[in-house]
């Protein structure tokens, strides 16, 4: 039997995306990293993000929305 396929979301991919930068820095990322990370074909992470600069602005926008402008 084989396992059944993981099911990706784009803020799933992001969170992944953020903890490979943290543990490995911006110079080690690469979209094959990432989608060894998440246990699946890199091909898959395109199917929610278009290209490594998406990915870039989407964790850009989530950081910046963390950030207290107080």
């Amino acid at each position: 039997m084989t396992p059944a396929p993981q099911i990706l979301s784009r803020s799933q991919i992001v969170a992944a995306a953020i903890g490979l930068i943290d543990r490995e820095g911006l110079d080690a990322f690469s979209m094959r990293r990432l989608g060894a990370d998440l246990g699946v074909d890199p091909m898959a992470v395109y199917h929610h993000v278009p290209n490594k600069a998406a990915l870039f602005d989407a964790i850009h926008v989530l950081i910046e929305r963390g950030i207290d402008r107080g």
